[in-house]
């Protein structure tokens, strides 16, 4: 599990350099851009598009996983959860990354409340805190209110 965790944030660096460089590099470029342009864009546009597309459909995956297991016989009521859980959240992911493609500022509060929720599911089965989600959910949500701040959503 350890191993997961650094591969996690070692991917998640590697996004943040991608970002930045792209960025920095498109900036470069474009010197012809106005400056009300500029200050509506964000580094970080992109990258949460790309989370959420990603982030997903691999958690409706890892549900259908579950109930892949569940129906091989390993049918416990943490798998049972799992598999709900997983499903659920990754559609809502989804319906978030439509929304954010469509600049809606729904996906704000939507996206936060399933922060809440995931930190919620892991007390209740019994996994303690989970900082992963609560940094990294906390990240993108005071992204998203960044964005809100400069218009970008409506």
């Amino acid at each position: 599990m350890d191993i997961l965790i650094m591969l996690g944030i070692g991917a998640f660096v590697l996004l943040v350099f991608i970002v930045t460089r792209r960025n920095r590099l498109s900036k470069e470029s474009n010197t012809d851009v106005s400056t009300e342009q500029e200050e509506t864009k964000s580094p970080w546009e992109g990258f949460i598009r790309f989370y959420l597309y990603l982030y997903g459909p691999t958690l409706v995956i890892f549900g259908i996983i579950h109930t892949v297991g569940i129906i091989t016989g390993d049918v416990t009521y943490v798998n049972i959860a799992d598999a709900i859980f997983n499903f659920t959240l990754g559609v809502v992911y989804i319906i978030c990354a439509v929304l954010y493609s469509k600049n809606k500022q729904s996906v704000i509060w939507i996206y936060i409340a399933s922060v809440i929720g995931a930190i919620i599911y892991a007390f209740a089965m019994g996994r303690g805190f989970n900082f992963y989600i609560a940094i990294f959910g906390g990240f993108v949500s005071y992204q998203l209110l960044k964005l809100r701040e400069m218009n970008v959503l409506t």
